[in-house]
């Protein structure tokens, strides 16, 4: 029985996806130049956050949209090399920051960025 189904379902599973135009494969994980193992008595959390075409924030240093104490933006990703920020650094559309925040602080810097 469980080799009949394995046989079965293996080789179908496949050519269905394929059918469903959802065989498409995950993009790569991005990786960074650094390590980060979250350890007890740090609540946040190492994200991306993508700069989208079309926010206020390009073309603004890292210092104009006043982002909350305790958002650290750690390195930007752009155009395939990494930046090491400062408060200078000026955005643009398509940089992707690697930032250490709290899920909350994060959400809502998103949703500023996003305007």
């Amino acid at each position: 029985m469980v080799l009949t189904s394995v046989l079965l379902q293996g080789t179908s599973i496949p050519l269905v996806a394929k059918w469903l135009r959802v065989d498409v494969p995950a993009p790569p994980k991005r990786v960074y130049p650094l390590e980060y193992t979250p350890v007890g008595g740090i609540k946040a959390e190492l994200q991306e956050l993508t700069i989208p075409a079309g926010s206020n924030v390009i073309g603004k240093a890292l210092v104009e949209p006043k982002l909350p104490t305790g958002f650290l933006i750690v390195l930007i990703a752009r155009s395939g090399e990494f930046v090491l920020p400062g408060g200078g650094t000026t955005l643009l559309a398509g940089d992707t920051l690697l930032v250490l925040a709290e899920k909350e602080m994060f959400h809502q810097v998103q949703a500023q960025i996003k305007e």
